[in-house]
């Protein structure tokens, strides 16, 4: 069934059109850690631009390295200097929607023509890894859409242009996250076997040579980056991974449980759209155990094994970080299986049935993700109140009390992620301030490094740490080991049973006896605290 390509172009235009909505809608596009990206990103745009005075150099460091997971921070800076904070994340937002989109579309259709199976696409952006604010991962996935379909290109008209382009979208894919690269890998060389094998099937040279051919073109594009990630990983400590088989994983993946966002609203939809992809997997699977015979793309069948092995077998700890293989591993399973469906599986009734259902899933994801969205804005503006009454150069810490937000009536906002934990590093978008919670600083292969000697999570954070419900920090011991003054403390949805907690009641105590409140927001979720200026002096 040929679609209408008018009709085809107006929906997809249309579901574009609603992706960016979601973004463009509320005043901030708040994630998880997508608050410390734009400000990591504004620290750099302003040491390249040498504003600020010295007060960023004193607490951080700007490292150019080869490290994976930098990209996107001086994409970000450079947005900067054309768009204010926020905007600016909404123009870097749109971006990674549009290279993600088309080049997704761009490989369905090479993979099985022009069809209304693309459509499937616009479900993808926006996945839990997103929403937690995962953008160089995010970006990957959207370079690896390009990637592969740069390879499949090459591979069939062996043009020097093609093999250029692979190199740049290899590039892009390495230097912002390291696990879309080597699925990357994986998947151009399983593309490579079962090409050759179909170009000796139609007697168009031997397998061998078919496989010398193109294996060295890969090789020459890929060994660069191959040898940069065994130095990343060398220098993070190896992988130190146990494989083990984690069951539950499969029922997750029926369940499709990372399209869910941020809200428990999603799930239904996030379940339908899991069940559909599934049962569309196995009606491919059922008609190729009837009559197998190898396609050219089935090497995207040999790159899901792999995958799905990664995501059954490998745990979420290793090379020595929490990395939470399942939440990045779960959304490829379902990238390729899309891309197996595309060929395996011609237009008709079992496909269309699908592809409407995924829609209607795609509309209302959509509608329950915007109502929360709304809602974490009101929020968001109550938090950033605080800020007009903090002074340019200060020293901030935030200590969140509520990472999933609260309503004016007391309630859960994004039930399904902690969009607020890096929140108030919003309000140093607009002015230079040291937010304490940079916990990205801290991670070691981001281009803004905390410098040692004044580094939070060495000097401050304890036991829980400043990160932890209820966080936990001494500040004095800070002051007294670095020589930093805490300015101010921001505490957001706190409540009274929190002190029940021995560790928080301790830090309560101490901000309570160095501090005075100098806000509270109309809704008594934001209090910011002041240090008291003789309990500077004595610091000074």
């Amino acid at each position: 069934m040929a679609p209408n390509n008018k009709l085809l172009t107006l929906l997809l235009c249309t579901g574009i059109a609603f992706c960016l909505l979601q973004v463009w809608l509320p005043g901030h596009f708040l994630t998880c850690d997508g608050p410390c990206h734009l400000y990591n990103a504004g620290i750099v745009q302003h040491m390249w631009s040498g504003t600020a005075g010295a007060i960023y150099h004193r607490f951080y460091t700007l490292v150019y390295s080869t490290d994976p997971n930098s990209l996107t921070t001086f994409l970000l800076a450079s947005l900067l200097y054309v768009a204010r904070g926020p905007v600016a994340e909404k123009v870097f937002l749109s971006l990674y929607i549009l290279t993600y989109i088309l080049g997704f579309v761009a490989l369905l259709r090479r993979l099985g023509g022009n069809s209304y199976w693309v459509l499937v696409v616009l479900l993808f952006p926006f996945t839990y890894a997103f929403a937690k604010g995962f953008y160089n991962y995010s970006f990957s996935i959207a370079f690896w859409c390009w990637m592969v379909w740069c390879w499949l290109t090459y591979l069939q008209w062996q043009r020097k242009v093609h093999l250029l382009l692979f190199f740049v979208f290899t590039a892009l894919c390495f230097f912002t996250h390291l696990l879309p690269f080597v699925f990357g890998i994986v998947t151009c060389g399983a593309l490579l076997l079962s090409h050759a094998v179909v170009e000796q099937r139609q007697g168009k040279g031997p397998f061998a040579r078919g496989l010398l051919r193109g294996g060295g073109a890969l090789a020459l594009v890929t060994a660069p980056f191959i040898l940069l990630a065994f130095r990343f990983t060398g220098s993070e400590g190896g992988l130190q991974m146990r494989l083990g088989f984690y069951l539950y994983r499969l029922v997750e993946l029926v369940e499709f449980k990372y399209l869910i966002n941020i809200t428990e609203a999603e799930r239904p939809w996030a379940l339908l759209t899991g069940l559909a992809l599934t049962i569309l997997a196995v009606v491919v699977v059922v008609r190729m155990a009837r009559r197998f015979t190898i396609h050219r793309y089935d090497g995207l069948l040999l790159a899901l094994a792999m995958v799905l092995f990664t995501y059954v077998c490998v745990p979420e700890e290793f090379m020595g970080r929490m990395l939470i293989i399942s939440i990045r591993a779960q959304l490829f399973v379902y990238i390729l299986i899309a891309c197996i469906i595309a060929y395996r599986l011609k237009d008709g009734p079992a496909k269309v049935t699908g592809m409407a259902l995924l829609c209607i899933s795609f509309l209302m994801l959509g509608i329950c993700r915007i109502g929360c969205r709304y809602v974490a804005d009101e929020a968001l503006t109550d938090l950033l109140s605080a800020g007009r009454y903090i002074r340019p150069g200060s020293v901030v810490l935030p200590l969140d009390l509520a990472p999933t937000g609260r309503d004016t009536k007391g309630r859960e906002i994004a039930n399904r992620n902690s969009i607020f934990h890096h929140a108030a590093q919003y309000m140093a978008v607009g002015k230079p301030l040291i937010m304490l919670d940079n916990y990205e600083a801290n991670m070691g292969y981001f281009p803004i490094r905390w410098q040692d000697d004044v580094n939070p999570y060495l000097h401050l954070s304890r036991e829980a740490g400043i990160e932890g419900l209820p966080p936990f920090a001494r500040i004095a011991d800070y002051e007294r080991r670095t020589g930093v003054s805490v300015h101010y403390v921001l505490l957001w949805c706190y409540r009274p049973e929190f002190l029940k907690d021995a560790r928080f009641n301790e830090l309560y105590t101490e901000i309570q006896r160095l501090y005075h409140i100098v806000y509270t927001s109309p809704s008594g979720r934001t209090i910011l605290y002041e240090r008291n200026k003789e309990a500077l002096v004595m610091n000074k």
